[in-house]
This record gives C-alpha cells, structure tokens and sequence, in this order.
C-alpha cells in the first residue's frame, strides 16, 4: 500500500519536473559556467593587480636617461652635448612598456569576456560558450516520444512478470486483447528502466506495416542526426528490416549502453522483422505490443490480460479510491469490465466525476443502448477484439468529458484528434481550430486551451501527452477510445469532422516546405497523412462527396511532395504516386475505376488523332499533348466546385514567409506599405483588400480555375518524380515517356488557362524552367537545346505575374530562387554545347557565354542560404573542365567548385546524395588530368575514386559516374599520367 502511494508520488513528481538525465545536464552545465565565471573574474584582479604594481615600481613616467642616449659633438674644440633627435630605448625600458602595454590589452579582453559571458548566461545560451555541453548534449540524447504511463500505474503481478523476463532475455511480445494494459505495463517498465540507466535512447515505432516503421526510423534518424541512408531492398519488410539493423549498427558503436525500442500495434509481419533484427542483441531491450497471437516461441511473448483480483483489491486502498469505494464494490466493478485497467481506471473516473456510485455505474452499462453503426464499423470492432462493454463505458466517459467542460472549442479538439491516426498528433495540428472558430488569440491562450485538453483526457483514460526530443508536445488517444469516440457520432457528425480535419492537414502543408524548416514536423504528419488516406474509419459513402474527394485527392499529392523531399520516393513504389493522378481523372470522368481512366482518355486522344489524320510518334509528341489537353479542359470546367471549398482552401489559407514577402512587395508598390497578415492566416477580408491591389484574383474567377490549377499541380508532381529516383539511368524508356508527358501536359494546360481565363499560374512556369526544358536540355539534340536556352534567357526577363491558388506568388525577374534555377541551367547548356564543338575557338566562346552567366549565378548564390548550392557549384567546375585543354587554370577553378560542393554535401545527412558523387567524380577526374604538375593530386584523385565506388557498392546506386570513375581508377593503377580518350 505504502509502495502504491510512493509509487504515484514519483509518477506525479515526473510529470512535472524534468527528466533525470535533463536535471543532471543543468547541473553540470551550471558547475561549467560557475568555474569559467571564477576563472574569468580571477584572470581580470590578477592582471589588475600586475598593473598596479607595474606603476606604483616604475610609474607611469619613464625618466629620458632610460630612453634617450644624449650625444656629444665636438665644435671648435669644444665639447657640446646635443639633445637626441629620437629617443633611443634601452632593452629593460622597452621591455617594460611592452609588457605593461600587453597587460591592459589582456585585462580589457578578459573584461569584454566577462561581459559576454554573463550575457549569453541570462539569455539561457551557454551552450554557445562552451563546445563541451553541445557534445555532452549530443552524446546524451533525451527521451522521445513515448509517454508517462498513467498516474495510477503500480507493482501489480504483470510488473513483476515483465521484469523477471527482461532479466534473462532482451525481447518481448505483450499480447491481449484491447485495454489490458499492455501498454501502460511496456512504458512502467521504460520508466523504471530510465531512472537507472540515464543516458539510455528509447523510442517508440509505430508498427502497423512495414511503411510506418520506415517513416518513424527516417524519424529517429532526423533527430539523432545519424548518417545512415534508407535502402530499397526490394520489398518493404527487407528495406525496413535493413533500416533497423542499421539504427541498432550505429548505436552500438557510439556506447556500450543499453537503448529501449517500443514497437506499438505491430502485426505477426511487423513483430516477426523486430525479431529478427534484435533478438539476442544485448545492447537492446526491445518490447513490442500487439492484439493479435504472434510467435510459437512462449519464451518471446507474455500474455497480458488484465488485472488480477490482488491487483483490484491494492487498486481500492491506494489513495485516490480508498475513500470512495469499497473493497467488494471495485471487484464487481472489475468483474463487469473483465479486469481490464483501461476500463476500471476510467469508470472509476467517471463515477467521481458524476459523484455516483459503481452499483449506479453498473446498472447504467447495463441498460446502455449501443449505437447503430454500419457493417464497416462493425466489422473493425470483430477484428480488433473491442468489447462492446468497454467501448459503451468509453462513450459514457466521452459524454462525461463533454458535459464536464464548459469550452466547446476544446470538445471541437477532441473530436478532431478523434479522427487522425493513432500516431501522436503536434499541437500545432490544433491551432486551426482555435483560429477557425475565435479568430486568432494570443499564444498563450491558445496553449492554454490545448493544455485543459489534455489534462481532460488524461482524466477520463482517454488518451495521454507526448514529448518529443525537441519539447515539442503532442496528444495521443488509445486506440480504443477513438474508435468509440468516432463510431458514437451521427452520420453528418461525421462527414462534417472528417472534412475538417482535411482542411486542417491541408493548412498545415501551406507552410513552405520546399526548404524543409521544420524536418521532423513533416515526419510526424506522414501518419496521419496516410490515415486521411486510406484510415479504416472513414465512412466510404464519403469518397463521392466533391468536398471529401477533392481534398483526399490534394493531399495524394502531398504525400508525393513530402516522399522527394524526406527522400522517401526511392522506397515506396512508382505506383504510389500515381494514384493522386489516377483519382483526378476518374473525378473528371463519372467515377470510373481510377486504373482505367487515363488510358480511356488516351485512346480517345488517339481516336481523334487518328480521325483528324493527325501523326504522332508516342505520348509526348505537341499534336497528342495538346489533344489531351483540351479535352482535359472540357471535363474540368464541366464540374461544379462548391465556394465555401474555395474559400477554405483559398480565402483563408496559411501564407509562408515567401509568399509574405511577394505580397508586402505588391503592396508597397500600390502605395500600402508596412502590410502585415497576423499570424501568416488570410481572412475574406485580407484576401478582398489583395484583389484590390492587383495581389490576387477574384473568388468568382479561381472557382473557374480551381479545379484546373489543381490538376497542373498533379501532373507537375508526377512528372518531377523522374528527377528523384534512385537510379535514373535505369528508368526505362517507357516510364520516362509517362514522366516527360505529364510535365508538358501540365504546360499546355496552363497555357490554355491563360488564353481563355486570363490568369498565369506558377505551375505553368515550373512545368517549364523544371521539366520540359530539363528534358530538352538532357536530349543531346542542338535544336532541343538552343530553343531551352532561349527559354531560360526570357523566363530569366519574365516580368510577368503567376499566381498560385489565386495568391500572387511570383514575378521571375524578381525572384531570386527562380533567377538561380535559370542561370544554372544556362551555364549547364553552354557546359554541354562547348562539350560538343570540335573547333577550339567556338568552345571558347561558349565558354566565355557560361562563364558570364557563372558570374551573376555565384553573385546570387554566395549571398543567400540557397539550399541547393552544391549543384550550382558542380556546374560551374563542369563548365571550367571543358577548358582544361586550355590550361591549367580551369582545372584549378573547377577543383575549386567541386571542392565547395563536396563541403556542403558533407554536412548533409545523409551523406551519399546524387550532388556528392558529382563532386567525388569531379574531383577525381580534374585531380588526375592536373597530376602531371602536381603529383600529389594523383593520390587524392585516387582517394576521390575509390570513395565514389564504395559509396555506390554500399548505397546500391546504379550510376554511369561509378563506372567513369573506375575507369581513371584503372588508369591510375597501371602509372597512366595522361588522361585517355575515355577522359
């Protein structure tokens, strides 16, 4: 009894202090400060004190005999002694003022120091002083993700059961069935573990299929900072399987530590790939929890299956129920609910909040009415074993929780967390809401409504809070609870929550992802991305609502922009991200199977061509492309989109800070300086006062182009994908066809848009400056090539305006991210013409027009925080390597560029991008054209060779540069100095 009230006192205690490990930090980092602020302070009396003595010895006045030898002439006999011209200086003189002159100079540093140190102290930025607390911090990474267990967790049998078989073996399978406790019993344990063992990693994994351990450890990697690369092995239980054994390599080399991995609601599929990868590996303790029956072995699982009657009969004497109820009352009580603690927690919960007995409790589970829900419903609660007792006592506590809280804003809340996944959701999911309905607060405010949220669902058992590495908090509901929760709402309830929740994910996804500020916040939202998708719990009879079907089909194409910049396109399948696409046209074309709806249409663009007597060489010729096109045009316009979707997507969206920028720059020239929209939110308001000023289009005119813009999106997305597989070399002929067709369907699209509707939209530029004019560029064929070279030189004057989603996103003259792209790929065209003349004077020349180029590209580059500078960089030093004949200038310029590339690749995670292997290849062969000078480059060029090649046989990546650089490796070998027709 004692040991279950101390055991709460510590639960309680943690959850309001910080972790061990975070107060042993502080307070070595406090001794650190303390020592460097005594060693400063005593520095500064020393040096003090020298002074003084220094002047009260010698004075602060040197006498002239110590400094001036006086000179005797001799004048008509005459001795006549001369004042010196200069003071001449003894060497004690001279080293006496130097010393004395040092010592001030060492007391103002040390004083300056002083200052700065006490500062950066104040401002909590010691860190910054002090090289060895970042390391300390790094090497002694804290806690993520999972949970406190609940307040009332104690030492009951399965306790003490876990840990006798965590003593002899390192890996566990907990199974039962719903609300037994298995997790609560896996984080007690966790908890416990920590307090022992401070420096120890745990992590949780979500573990419902292959794809969702994939994207939690691309997680783990991003916090970790680890340099590991996700390999596609072919299937996605081996590429998982990979990854962790990996993660589990590279910590076992940092420290002799023992880590703790958590993998929740795994299946016999994901259970089995664990076990393969941990069992026996004493570095872990791997738990891992389940519904289902997982391994023969009986040593490997531990049946959880509630409470035992002695667990109860401790639960009634522990402080928070001995006063409330007796003995006999809490064994019914648990009789009725299975012993499940899930369920005895909360009904106890909800019976002190009611003010009621467990007799009344009884008799009200009893008399419960479950809802009507539909086959799919009741199907998934068969599947998952819910009882319906403890689903009815749920909804009881769900309606209890309602009534209880006075703020419909925070229930609002709930019912939205209700309806993601079961992953843990950020809190700046929720902000939405609270802006949707009281407009924007004050931060504070809004942090204390999502705090009572979680406070109210940790009250009733419905759910607990999530800190991750970087303090970040998130919510997270038992999954029991959000499937009672959910299946307990009205139909309407429900189209209208889902939808919103859409709309919430959508606004989350207007933040600029493209330089990725927020990594790990994507990486979090990938699960509940996919839920929005494809979760069990959305009604089907939804997927034909045009609100529903619209914003599914926009985060499709979400899904795929995040798998390029996560570099999660090179695991998941092609497949994948042709599904936005495939739901468009079936939008488009009365709901027909999605698989068949683009080669419906394509055999109807070839019945036209061919009726029209029209010729056409494959998909991404100008007469089949432009077809399409207007045929797409037709069956967009024909749909009717409903306005309040426009507005919610449009009129009242979430701006970044580019966009932000573009619209103060407007607003400036309109006579409207110093604009501000609070909180980066437009409002009607804000959005009409835009169309006034020329910074968007009406809500009459983007209900026309809607639709159509969001199908270039699409098409853009898909098409860019060519340019991030792994292995483009071996996408074959047909795909990429499929990947070029798309882009230059986008283009004409666009254009048709600006003929009839009078609006440019930013994705007709893209589909260009990053698609078509790629391809042309790519194609060796010169006419290809001088027409995307003048294309970049009049997209580079293009003072025109591109709107995207009806906001003015671009004037490309003006925009330095567009300028970039379009210089770089100018100085690549002449890189590549000048690769192919044969008369010197004419490489010359295009050398001299890339070089120009160069020029204004290093100008823009150098001062900013390009991204992307690397491939800039590799640009230029290939432009430089088409002189080398020349001489040997160019190649000491491009072994320059390459060198700068490799440095920012390195300091990239991972470190095996496509950027570094161009720059190892450069390097490696501009060192070994310069080796006739400079014979140590050819051991560096060596170096540069053999990396390249490791990096390749080690990733899997299939690249021509593997076999270039292994064919100057060949070279080299055998003595070869001069570079062979192969160079």
């Amino acid at each position: 009894m004692l040991h279950v009230a101390w055991w709460k006192l510590r639960i309680n205690k943690h959850s309001l202090d910080l972790p061990v490990q975070d107060v042993k930090q502080r307070r070595s980092k406090l001794i650190v400060t303390r020592m460097y602020l005594g060693q400063t302070i005593l520095r500064i009396i020393i040096e003090f004190a020298f002074i003084i003595t220094q002047s009260s010895i010698y004075g602060f006045h040197i006498p002239s005999e110590y400094t001036c030898q006086l000179e005797e002439r001799v004048v008509l006999n005459v001795a006549v002694h001369y004042k010196c011209d200069v003071l001449k200086a003894k060497e004690k003189a001279s080293f006496l003022i130097v010393v004395l002159v040092c010592t001030v100079l060492a007391l103002v540093v040390h004083v300056c120091d002083l200052i700065r140190t006490v500062l950066k102290i104040s401002k909590g930025e010691e860190k910054s002083l002090f090289p060895a607390l970042r390391e300390e911090e790094y090497i002694k990474p804290v806690w993520v993700r999972p949970p406190d267990p609940v307040d009332e967790v104690f030492e009951c049998e399965n306790v003490s059961k876990l840990q006798e078989k965590l003593e002899s073996q390192n890996l566990i399978a907990l199974t039962g069935p719903p609300g037994s406790g298995k997790t609560q019993l896996a984080l007690h344990y966790v908890r416990e573990f920590s307090k022992r063992n401070n420096n120890s990693i745990c992590f949780t994994f979500n573990s419902v299929s292959p794809d969702s351990i994939i994207v939690d450890g691309k997680l783990f990697l991003s916090q970790f900072k680890l340099n590991i690369e996700i390999l596609d092995n072919g299937h996605l239980v081996e590429t998982a399987k990979g990854l962790l054994r990996s993660i589990a390599e590279e910590l076992m080399q940092y420290s002799n530590i023992v880590n703790v991995f958590l993998f929740e609601d795994a299946t016999f599929e994901t259970a089995s790939l664990v076990r393969d990868v941990f069992n026996d590996n004493q570095s872990f303790i791997v738990i891992i929890t389940s519904n289902a029956r997982l391994f023969d072995n009986e040593n490997l699982k531990m049946e959880v299956n509630g409470y035992t009657a002695d667990d109860v009969m401790n639960l009634a004497m522990s402080d928070r129920y001995k006063d409330r109820f007796t003995d006999d009352d809490m064994l019914r009580l648990a009789e009725k609910l299975d012993f499940s603690p899930l369920g005895i927690h909360a009904g106890c919960e909800y019976i002190i909040s009611i003010e009621g007995t467990i007799n009344d409790y009884i008799a009200l589970l009893n008399s419960f009415t479950f809802p009507t829900v539909s086959d799919l419903e009741e199907e998934i609660v068969h599947n998952r074993g819910y009882k319906k007792t403890l689903l009815q006592l749920v909804m009881e506590s769900y309606c209890e929780l309602s009534r209880v809280c006075k703020d419909d804003i925070i229930v609002y809340m709930l019912n939205i967390v209700a309806t993601l996944g079961s992953d843990p959701i950020p809190f700046g999911l929720l902000d939405w809401i609270i802006r949707e309905k009281e407009g924007p607060l004050h931060s504070h405010i809004m942090d204390q409504k999502k705090i009572h949220l979680v406070e109210l669902v940790k009250r009733f058992h419905l759910g607990t809070m999530v800190t991750d590495s970087n303090k970040h908090k998130m919510i997270k509901l038992h999954n029991l609870a959000r499937v009672a929760i959910v299946i307990s709402w009205p139909e309407e309830d429900k189209k209208k929550l889902f939808h919103d929740m859409l709309l919430i994910l959508d606004d989350q996804f207007d933040k600029d992802m493209r330089n990725m500020h927020d990594f790990q916040f994507i990486l979090e939202l990938l699960p509940h991305v996919n839920n929005a998708l494809y979760g069990e719990l959305l009604p089907k009879a939804m997927l034909y609502d045009i609100r529903i079907r619209v914003l599914q089909i926009r985060l499709l194409d979400v899904l795929n922009h995040l798998h390029t910049q996560t570099g999660l396109t090179k695991i998941f399948k092609e497949e994948n991200y042709s599904k936005a696409k495939q739901q468009f046209y079936s939008l488009i074309n009365n709901n027909v199977d999605p698989v068949l709806a683009e080669p419906r249409l394509n055999q109807q663009v070839e019945e036209i061509l061919t009726a029209e007597s029209q010729r056409w060489e494959n998909i991404t010729c100008e007469e089949f492309v432009k077809t399409k096109a207007r045929i797409v045009y037709e069956s967009v316009t024909k749909i009717d989109v409903p306005e309040d979707l426009v507005v919610n997507l449009v009129c009242t969206r979430r701006l970044n800070n580019d966009d932000i920028k573009v619209l103060q720059m407007r607003m400036d020239d309109r006579g409207h300086p110093n604009v501000f929209i609070p909180d980066g939110h437009l409002t009607i308001e804000w959005y009409d006062k835009l169309v006034e000023n020329d910074a968007a289009v009406s809500v009459e005119s983007i209900k026309k182009v809607f639709l159509l813009e969001f199908m270039l999106t699409i098409l853009y997305t898909h098409g860019r994908m060519y340019f991030y597989q792994k292995n483009q070399d071996e996408v074959d002929e047909d795909a990429k066809q499929v990947f070029e067709h798309d882009l230059r369907l986008a283009f004409e699209l666009g254009n048709i848009i600006k003929e009839k509707i009078g609006i440019q939209i930013t994705t007709l530029l893209l589909a260009e400056r990053n698609g078509i004019l790629y391809f042309d560029l790519d194609s060796g064929k010169r006419q290809k090539m001088e027409y995307a070279m003048l294309r970049y030189k009049a997209l580079l004057a293009d003072e025109s305006d591109y709107f995207e989603r009806g906001i003015l996103k671009m004037v490309p003259a003006k925009d330095p991210y567009h300028r970039i792209n379009c210089l770089r790929q100018l100085v690549q065209y002449c890189q590549l013409v000048a690769d192919m003349e044969t008369k010197a004077h004419r490489k010359q020349e295009k050398y001299k027009e890339g070089r120009k180029e160069a020029k204004e590209l290093l100008k823009i580059i150098n001062g900013r925080a390009y991204h992307n500078k690397a491939i800039s960089y590799i640009t230029i030093g290939d432009l430089e390597m088409t002189q080398v004949e020349f001489g040997t200038r160019h190649l000491n310029d491009a072994i320059g560029m390459y060198h700068q590339a490799l440095e920012l690749e390195e300091k990239k995670l991972p470190q095996h991008s496509r950027n570094m292997l161009k720059a190892l290849y450069g390097l490696t062969r501009a060192m070994f054209l310069r080796c006739d000078s400079k014979n140590e480059d050819w051991v560096k060029a060596k170096d540069y060779a053999m990396r390249l090649i490791e990096i390749c046989e080690e990733r899997n990546i299939k690249t021509d540069l593997k076999g270039q650089a292994q064919n100057l490796l060949n070279d080299m070998q055998v003595g070869a100095f001069e570079a062979d027709s192969r160079v």
